[in-house]
């Protein structure tokens, strides 16, 4: 439809800088080439495609590939329990994961933990909760790109009144996503309470 401008997270470059620590972690778990497991928001949205498309490269990049990639249909931490589940079930050889959202990362580190996996399988996902900054804290998520969306609905008021005010705006508005692992959690922890 017509709009004045979209504002959206970087969704390639964040899911990028997050398959390069997924491959970083891997390597240095002895585990570099190997196989890498996904659970993606839908792939008809672009947010999805892009997220996609950059951990893909980094992937790539880092002499491994994507073997299989469940889609969520539902969204919940149970249905990426299960899908992780069956992921790592068909793919014994993978030890690398990805996911897309929230729940998935979630519902994944459940899957990994029940399995007797959290040795074997790295979890390195997009998004962020106070769950999954949690997760990472304890050592178990090895780092998520972030997406900010308080800092986006303060852009998107400030657009919106520049819009009002009858001011040009750019048609996109980029908000960087923030990467965060167990090393820099506590210099990037204060930003995270406010835009995340």
């Amino acid at each position: 439809g017509d709009y004045k401008s979209f504002v959206i997270s970087t969704n390639e470059q964040g899911a990028y800088e997050a398959g390069q620590v997924l491959v970083n972690e891997m390597k240095a778990k002895g585990f570099e080439g190997a196989d890498v497991l996904m659970i993606a928001i839908s792939q008809a949205r672009q947010n999805g495609k892009n997220r996609t498309k950059g951990v893909t490269t980094a992937v790539e990049e880092g002499g491994s590939s994507i073997v299989q990639t469940l889609q969520s249909e539902d969204y919940t931490r149970a249905e990426a329990q299960g899908q992780a589940l069956d992921l790592m079930t068909a793919n014994p050889d993978a030890h690398g994961f990805f996911t897309q959202h929230d729940e998935a990362t979630l519902g994944t580190w459940a899957a990994i933990e029940d399995s007797g996996n959290t040795d074997n399988v790295i979890l390195v996902g997009f998004d962020g909760s106070p769950e999954s900054v949690e997760l990472i804290r304890q050592g178990k998520l090895r780092g998520a790109s972030m997406q900010q969306p308080v800092l986006m609905g303060r852009m998107s008021m400030d657009v919106a009144y520049r819009v009002l005010q009858g001011e040009e705006v750019e048609a996109e508005t980029s908000v960087p996503t923030i990467l965060v692992t167990p090393d820099n959690l506590a210099e990037t922890e204060a930003t995270l309470q406010d835009t995340v």
